[in-house]
């Protein structure tokens, strides 16, 4: 019973933690990918707001640069001297936000706001920011750049100044890129993560690694830093506006980059993120799953214990109560008051007890009948006995005419010989009478089968012919509803006409009052979509017309090789009739022959009469001892009757012995 309740518990026990498992795994995998979404919704969130912030910022100075060139536009203001002196007061305006405010025209004097005078040896007009202006027409940032003079990244916003259509000059400001650089440095989606900031050309403009920050001189590519880690993302933030990737960093750490490209400006802001953030937040889930798994196997295994120990008592008790009855003891029942499966075999059980006690007692019946008829067969066997020395003094008797018998009849024995050789010719021509007759039997059966495989070839045909008329009426159906969707074209038809007559008459009345023909013209065209509508219906049932013709191809195939097996079948019938025809002939030729026999036989009647005269008069000899032995034969016959009687109430008993222990398999 301990292996039992052992393996009830372990078996129960690994259920629940396979199903736990396999429910951990599912969770995990459902968690990982909803702590995934959620971690990318977060950082592709968090970086389109700082690049809408980015956006924000150089719209603000877009928008500073067209007011100042609306003004110039505006007043006309083009003399040097008197732009100088406004481009002057702007810069003053805006000393936080920019280096300097200049005018570039096109004989490549520049007027600067801070009163700076470049060498005339400088062409400005090949510069980026003047011949994209020029361009576009539009507000033009340059790449951001390393000003030494200032220490600070410095960008070159520029926007052309035109009056009707020609060019003035080229209004540009080199601004300080401090508010974006501090912002870039602060965004974070998490105390890990950190932002960077790429031009056009996926050069960097703000880092985390100052290594790979402008420094005057040169500007690091992202493709080209990190042993070029990082060139597969550059590619893709060339082909995209926005993504989220994963990838091996500058510091040898996997990373999620987040990336999303400006909209004032051909600039992208990426947000680089460990991935074992994201592992961090899984494992934390992982370690409450694992707890959940242990508390709910220790909860499984206590219920299970609690569970099977209930279910196993009353097996014990039915145990031992089994071990009491293998002993030979029926005098008591089980009790199991459980009103369960468990209840109903203790119930079960002493209903079977009740039926081998009943067993046992009728076993006990049929013992002692059994002896009693024992004990009067013996008695009968032994007056058996005594019966049968007087059968064997009478059959000395017998012997010895049976002698005298022999040597009669071997004075006829050539007599006896000879008949009997016509006797086996006979029997050989009967016995192949017999066989042909089996045969004829044999074609007969084959041509029974022969005909049933006919009938069942008309219940084929019966079939089809009932295939055939189904077709019919449905080809009679569509015919009927072709000729309904007719006389609805000949209606649409007869409309159209008069409609079309209403429209002639209209048409006479037109000009300013020709709204009449247009309704009536209306009315023509839905007339015509019906009659469209109606010969798609017609279509529809001429190609039901066409499938139910190719029914009746396939069924006219089909009874053909019917048609064609029935008269394979017919020739059949054909050939084993005659066949029993010359059976017939050879069968009237063995009959003569027979009937010759016959006569040979009646030719040995008069000496098979003598002898059978002999037998007699030695039969009569012998029929006083033959009567001495019926009358002996007589009395065992009645003592036999009375064992037969005495058998049968045995063979009674016995069945009913049998009949109880059927019921028991062994």
């Amino acid at each position: 019973m301990k292996g039992l309740k052992a393996k009830m518990i372990y078996f129960v026990t690994f259920i629940s933690i396979l199903c736990m498992a396999v429910l951990l795994s599912i969770s995990y995998k459902i968690s990982y990918a909803s702590l995934h979404e959620e971690f990318k919704g977060k950082s592709i969130e968090t970086t389109k707001k700082y690049s809408e912030e980015f956006d924000k910022w150089l719209g603000i100075e877009s928008t500073n640069l067209m007011e100042i060139s609306k003004n110039i536009n505006h007043f006309k203001i083009y003399d040097y001297d008197k732009l100088q002196q406004y481009l002057a007061f702007q810069l003053k305006e805006k000393k936080s936000t920019s280096s300097d405010i200049y005018a570039l025209f096109p004989n490549n004097r520049m007027v600067s706001g801070a009163d700076w005078i470049p060498d005339k040896s400088l062409n400005f007009r090949e510069r980026p920011w003047y011949k994209e202006a020029i361009k576009t027409k539009q507000v033009f940032f340059s790449n951001p750049y390393f000003d030494p003079a200032f220490k600070k990244i410095v960008g070159t916003i520029s926007y052309p100044i035109m009056d009707n259509g020609n060019l003035i000059c080229v209004l540009a400001a080199d601004i300080h890129f401090d508010s974006i650089t501090n912002e870039v440095q602060k965004a974070k989606v998490s105390e890990e993560s950190y932002g960077f900031l790429l031009d056009g050309q996926n050069n960097i403009i703000v880092h985390l690694n100052k290594d790979y920050n402008p420094d005057g001189k040169t500007t690091k590519n992202l493709s080209q830093i990190a042993e070029g880690k990082l060139k597969t993302l550059s590619d893709n933030i060339k082909n995209n506006g926005e993504g989220f990737e994963k990838y091996v960093d500058y510091d040898d750490e996997s990373k999620f980059f987040t990336f999303n490209k400006l909209s004032a400006v051909d600039w992208t802001f990426v947000i680089a993120e460990p991935t074992h953030v994201l592992k961090d937040k899984l494992r934390d889930l992982l370690k409450g799953f694992l707890i959940a798994l242990i508390i709910s196997i220790v909860i499984s295994i206590s219920s299970v214990y609690c569970l099977v120990s209930k279910l196993l008592k009353p097996v014990r008790e039915l145990t031992d109560y089994t071990k009491y009855v293998s002993e030979g003891n029926l005098d008591k029942n089980i009790i199991i008051k459980a009103k369960d499966e468990m209840g109903e075999l203790g119930s079960k059980f002493n209903d079977m007890l009740n039926s081998l006690k009943n067993i046992v007692s009728n076993i006990n019946t049929v013992y002692s009948d059994v002896i009693n008829s024992s004990h009067d067969l013996n008695s009968k066997a032994s007056s058996l006995g005594d019966i049968s020395k007087e059968i064997s003094q009478a059959m000395e008797q017998i012997s010895f005419d049976a002698v005298s018998l022999s040597e009669n009849m071997s004075k006829q024995h050539k007599s006896v010989l000879d008949f009997n050789e016509k006797i086996d010719m006979m029997s050989l021509g009967m016995d192949m009478l017999k066989k042909s007759s089996n045969d004829k039997g044999a074609i007969i059966q084959a041509n029974i089968q022969n005909l049933n495989q006919l009938g069942n070839v008309n219940k084929k045909m019966d079939l089809h012919f009932q295939t055939i008329y189904n077709v019919i009426e449905s080809f009679n159906e569509s015919v009927t509803a072709i000729n309904g969707m007719t006389s609805e074209i000949v209606g649409i038809s007869e409309q159209t006409n008069l409609l079309a007559l209403n429209a002639s008459i209209e048409a006479a009345r037109a000009g300013e009052y020709g709204k009449g023909f247009a309704v009536v013209a209306n009315e023509v065209k839905n007339l015509a979509s019906e009659s469209a509508k109606t010969a798609d219906m017609i279509s529809s049932s001429i190609e039901k017309l066409l499938k139910e013709a190719a029914k009746f191809d396939a069924i006219k195939q089909e009874s053909l090789q019917i048609e064609s097996f029935r008269k394979e079948i017919s020739g059949e019938v054909l050939n084993s009739f005659s066949l029993i025809q010359e059976n017939l002939k050879d069968d009237m030729s063995k009959i003569g022959e027979l009937l010759v026999q016959i006569k040979d036989i009646d030719s040995s009647k008069e000496n098979i009469k003598t002898i059978i005269e002999n037998v007699n008069e030695i039969s009569q000899q012998s029929a006083s001892a033959t009567e001495e032995i019926t009358a002996s034969i007589q009395s065992h016959t009645i003592i036999i009757d009375e064992m037969i009687e005495d058998i049968s109430y045995l063979d009674n008993k016995v069945e009913e012995l049998s009949d109880s222990v059927k019921r028991f398999k062994l």
